[in-house]
């Protein structure tokens, strides 16, 4: 029963993250099809704004990102550094310009919103 509660609110989440980031130059990588926890949520963030940078913005304005180890590709991780290191040009990417920002069941829709003014806040302040 728990876990039933803890996906659908996190499907609630991810639903009020994709109303309010429509129209954004933020590109949520979503389920096409079946049902899903969606553990993470991730989100590609906009070309030309550094991701360090909008990490530190985000956490200024009290908000914390999470799935910062995926920051890394996993064939550059140091556990593979005896083999073959090849290039693998799409799992780069969607590392080095992604984010995900929270998504625990326990966050109210009204504090998705504020995470969501951030991140488009974030974008408009990035330019000036």
């Amino acid at each position: 029963e728990r876990i039933e509660g803890r996906v659908d609110k996190r499907n609630k989440l991810v639903n009020r993250y994709l109303k309010n980031l429509k129209n954004t130059e933020y590109e949520p990588i979503i389920q096409k099809t079946g049902y899903c926890s969606y553990y993470k949520f991730i989100t590609m963030i906009p070309k030309n704004i550094e991701r360090e940078w909008l990490r530190d913005y985000c956490k200024q304005a009290g908000i914390t990102l999470t799935g910062e180890v995926y920051k890394i590709p996993l064939h550059h991780q140091p556990v593979y550094s005896n083999f073959k290191n090849n290039s693998y040009p799409v799992a780069e990417y969607i590392c080095f310009n992604h984010i995900c920002p929270p998504l625990y069941p326990e966050l109210t829709l009204e504090e998705v919103d504020y995470i969501c003014e951030i991140l488009i806040k974030a974008r408009e302040d990035y330019e000036k």
